[in-house]
């Protein structure tokens, strides 16, 4: 039931599910949420919350804040929106802009088509020089193993810096690779390699068997034969910004460094997923190495919960924030700009300097 299992998938094309365990989706160049734009007709809008470096819509002027409400002539409503921006090889649609609490037009039209590109995930990485504090900010947006170098490139930047605090912008990063959340967790601390990071916990059947699996604070990324030294930072303290689109793997970071350093949370109530999956495809073969040619359908349940060295695992219902704050779609700011309302409260956090041009 979906009460009790909110996370379990099937799907049809396990091809596209391991292309998207490496960041390469169908997309259209930028990341967006649905709103409700009547209640009445059951019509929705798409806000765009970014756009993807080097895209067709950053090409085509595409802005974060800019309100679809059409694809192709056709309105977006709660049961064919997806379809419509998914699903739909080439779109064209006019965009709207917030203005004195109205949409207005913009002017704007869009001509898009669906590209199966890699997104790196490290959206950005900057340092603000604020209040005598050199303050590195990271916007994450996936737990994608094929980018791990990457990562550890923006923390090689912010240790050449020598930055003395840090903020990890995970608002829209959904989760993705447990090694990698490890491996994220081990470029914050540094002070802690070899310790327990997260445990996993099966059911009763398979514990036996699986032990208590475990992950480890680590010094090194391993791909194939190759280790590449990590880039710790060694912080006793982390600022990360969260949303309700905040989860798993950005969760397991959150409450796994917790035992060890103090985190402090901005932004809004994540998901509250606790648990882990596994990948389960039809073998013709009993060693489990030759994939059924009759199909490419693929299950993702989920198999595990995962802990802290503490122990604690519990927030199904999400982990909350210790300062809330929620982005609201008629003043998202830029994003990486230190006026943007929720980089802007982390950073008055960390110097006692209010940079939102907002009354404290």
């Amino acid at each position: 039931y979906e009460e009790i299992d909110r996370f379990s998938y099937i799907t049809d094309n396990y091809t596209q599910l391991e292309n998207q365990f490496k960041g390469i989706t169908a997309n259209l160049g930028m990341n967006y949420a649905f709103g409700i734009a009547s209640k009445t007709k059951n019509t929705v809008y798409a806000v765009v919350r970014y756009v993807i470096p080097k895209s067709e819509a950053e090409q085509q002027g595409l802005q974060r804040g800019d309100l679809i409400t059409s694809i192709n002539g056709q309105e977006l409503t709660r049961s064919k929106a997806k379809q419509l921006l998914q699903n739909t090889a080439t779109i064209s649609f006019s965009t709207y802009r917030i203005v004195n609490g109205k949409a207005t037009p913009t002017g704007k039209t869009y001509t898009l088509n669906q590209n199966q590109t890699p997104e790196n995930p490290v959206l950005i990485h900057k340092v603000f020089n604020k209040g005598g504090k050199k303050i590195a900010y990271l916007m994450y947006n996936a737990f994608t193993a094929d980018f791990d170098e990457a990562l550890n490139d923006a923390f090689a930047d912010f240790k050449a810096e020598g930055v003395t605090d840090l903020i990890l912008d995970l608002r829209y990063n959904g989760g993705g690779s447990v090694s990698t959340a490890t491996y994220l967790a081990s470029m914050i601390t540094g002070q802690f390699a070899g310790q327990v990071f997260a445990v996993e916990r099966w059911n009763s059947k398979v514990q036996p068997y699986r032990g208590n699996s475990r992950e480890y604070f680590t010094d090194n990324i391993v791909k194939d034969s190759r280790k590449i030294a990590i880039n710790s930072l060694r912080m006793s303290k982390v600022y990360i910004i969260t949303s309700e689109n905040t989860a798993s793997a950005s969760e397991l970071v959150i409450n796994g460094l917790k035992p060890y350093i103090q985190v402090v949370q901005v932004g809004a109530t994540t998901i509250g997923k606790n648990q882990g999956s596994v990948t389960i495809y039809d073998y013709i073969d009993a060693q489990g190495k030759v994939k059924n040619p009759k199909h490419k359908w693929a299950m993702q349940p989920l198999v595990m919960k995962i802990e802290n060295a503490k122990g604690v695992g519990d927030y199904v219902n999400g982990l909350s924030p210790d300062i809330f704050i929620e982005e609201i779609g008629s003043n998202l700011g830029v994003l990486g700009d230190e006026s943007e309302p929720l980089l802007a409260r982390t950073l008055q956090e960390i110097t006692g300097i209010n940079t939102s041009g907002r009354a404290p």
